[in-house]
Parts: structure tokens; sequence; C-alpha cells
């Protein structure tokens, strides 16, 4: 099974941010990138230097980005949510969805560049240590409502329980 996930769990789906919720990034990226080739286009000498330096500039805005992007995770079982960030120092944080049966605010959080391109925050607020973030995904609404449903199934579940 997948790391931290019990036998008796299944998991749901998977989540890594999206390319999308980055595009400031990558927009700098490639203006730093192409910065020095329009200039020459334009006739202007920029010394060498300062061309090394806005490519690799430019290049470890990307690679930073990348890696950042790849190394936040999300899973979802049917039991709880399991939020993985970093490379070399990775965080862990297990949110089982019994404590959260009692959740009052589950929001979705998008700029209007987010609303276009269908990308968002999801942001659990509670109480209690329950509260976490699930940043830069596609279909944040999506997201949500699968929460929120999850979430009233274990409310259900531990109803029936009593």
């Amino acid at each position: 099974m997948g790391e931290g996930i019990a036998q008796d769990e299944q998991i749901l789906f998977s989540l890594t941010t999206t390319r999308k919720g980055y595009i400031l990034e990558y927009v700098c990226t490639l203006f730093l990138i192409l910065l020095p080739l329009f200039a020459s286009i334009k006739g202007y000498a920029i010394p060498v230097n300062i061309v090394y330096l806005l490519i690799g500039l430019g290049t470890l805005i990307l690679i930073y980005t990348e890696i950042a992007r790849i190394y936040t995770r999300y899973t979802v079982t049917n039991k709880k949510l399991v939020i993985v960030r970093g490379l070399l120092r990775q965080d862990k944080k297990n949110v089982y969805f019994h404590p959260l049966a009692f959740v009052p605010d589950i929001n979705v959080e998008q700029n209007m560049l987010q609303r276009l391109f269908n990308v968002g925050t999801i942001s659990v607020k509670s109480s209690d240590v329950s509260s976490f973030e699930i940043r830069d995904i596609d279909s944040p609404h999506e997201i949500a409502q699968e929460i929120e449903r999850l979430i009233d199934e274990e409310r259900r579940s531990g109803a029936q329980k009593k």
C-alpha cells in the first residue's frame, strides 16, 4: 500500500499541485530567459555576465517551482487525507475524517487568474488542530465537494454506531 496507508483503507484519489497554479512563476522564468534574446534582436548589447545571470536565475526559478510542485502530494482515502510536503525534509500530516465530522468551514479560494484556469486552494478551518489547506489543485470545487461527502459519510457512520 501507499506510504502511511493502513490495509483497511482504500485510496480514493491522489493529487499534486498543478502547473497552472504556478503560472506567474513560469511567466517570470520565460521573461528572464527570453529577455536577452529580445534585447539582441532589438540591437541592444547586454554583457555576457548579465545574460548568464538572467538565464541562470530563470533556470533556478523553474527548478524550484517544479520541485515545490512535484513534492507536494495529497492522498485521499476513505478514512483520512494524507498531506506530504518536501524533498529532503518531509512533512507529513494525516487528517482523519472522524474529527472533521464537526468541521464548520470548508472554503475554496481562487483569485481571478485561478478561476480562469480552474485552479484553487481548499482550506478547511476547524476549531481544533484539524485545519489544513490543499493548495493549487485542478478543479478545487469538485475536490471540496468530495471531501464534504466523505466527512458527511463519516458523520452518518458515527451517528449509526451510537
